[in-house]
């Protein structure tokens, strides 16, 4: 009983260390069977997290590779259930909900039919429907490419990739170190400079150290954790497969902890205004008179008035 309470009383409060509300969106590429791998490594994180799923990425998740948390199925949100729950007017719209609850919103795997969907504001499944309605240049968003190396290669993806970087982020809160970069839009890790050049790469054990994360949460706005090289499902070996979860999760992590600087930053402010509205009135008091004052008041005593004649 007593370990329990020294264990509960560790745990740091709300306003010391805020949660995070994480929205994961799956989409139908092969890389959603790493969906699992991708919660294991977020599972000590202390962060809400759902997830919703495009009807073909469930294609995938039901071969998902093994992992210690699994794929929650029964709490995957669906289409279905964006449809079912608006029965009449006032009730709720799942993909309105979905956006405001989330401070963080990541598409892993993202693939090329949603990828164009984004780019072009087409919004005909969950998905694509809580992305169109998104707090722009507010909320961060991390998008993690995977396709098939045709795909990535292909003109479309980096014009479209651009796309989103202008929707999604303003151009003044980019980072500096962005001027460096390429005209394709891969964020400049070591997994994706290797991939550019057709090098298999593989994971790091401390990957996070050697990554270009963003230093503010408005340059965390819009990232993209470019795919690596590697062999892919249909058999060839190129670009195009899904970064590693390990690298994926860095990204999550020091996102979320800009996010928790901001809500610390939201919890003094809003205490500090809590306290000064608390301040007791101070009560004014008589003004004192000076000393000659008192004195002459003294030295004047009240005559009292005469008697009437008849009273006598």
């Amino acid at each position: 009983m007593m370990a329990n309470a020294a264990a509960l009383a560790r745990i740091p409060s709300e306003e010391e260390y805020p949660s995070v509300h994480l929205l994961l969106l799956v989409t139908g590429s092969v890389a959603a069977v790493k969906t699992g791998l991708l919660l294991d490594q977020l599972s000590t994180e202390r962060c809400n997290i759902r997830i919703a799923a495009t009807k073909a990425a469930f294609h995938f998740l039901r071969r998902a590779q093994p992992s210690m948390t699994g794929i929650p199925f029964q709490s995957i949100i669906t289409d279905e259930q964006e449809w079912s729950e608006w029965q009449a007017m006032s009730d709720s719209i799942v993909h309105i909900e979905l956006r405001r609850w989330a401070d963080l919103v990541v598409v892993a795997p993202l693939n090329a039919n949603t990828l164009a969907k984004l780019a072009t504001g087409i919004c005909d499944n969950l998905v694509s429907s809580v992305m169109r309605a998104w707090e722009v240049r507010a909320k961060p968003v991390i998008v993690c490419p995977a396709m098939n190396s045709a795909m990535w290669t292909h003109p479309l993806t980096a014009t479209q990739l651009s796309q989103l970087e202008v929707i999604y982020m303003d151009p003044h809160d980019k980072a500096e170190s962005t001027e460096e970069k390429t005209a394709t839009p891969i964020v400049a890790t070591p997994a994706s400079a290797a991939a550019a050049a057709g090098v298999v790469t593989s994971p790091l054990p401390e990957v996070a150290a050697e990554l270009s994360l963003p230093a503010t949460l408005k340059e965390s706005m819009f990232q993209i954790v470019g795919p690596i090289s590697k062999r892919l499902a249909c058999g060839d070996i190129g670009i195009g497969g899904m970064a590693t979860v390990e690298e994926i999760a860095a990204h999550i992590r020091h996102t979320m902890e800009l996010i928790r600087e901001d809500k610390r930053r939201q919890f003094l402010e809003a205490r500090e205004k809590a306290e000064g509205a608390a301040v007791p009135v101070a009560v004014v008091a008589s003004p004192v008179q000076p000393a000659s004052a008192q004195l002459e008041t003294k030295a004047c005593p009240v005559v009292q008035a005469p008697a009437p004649a008849n009273a006598a």
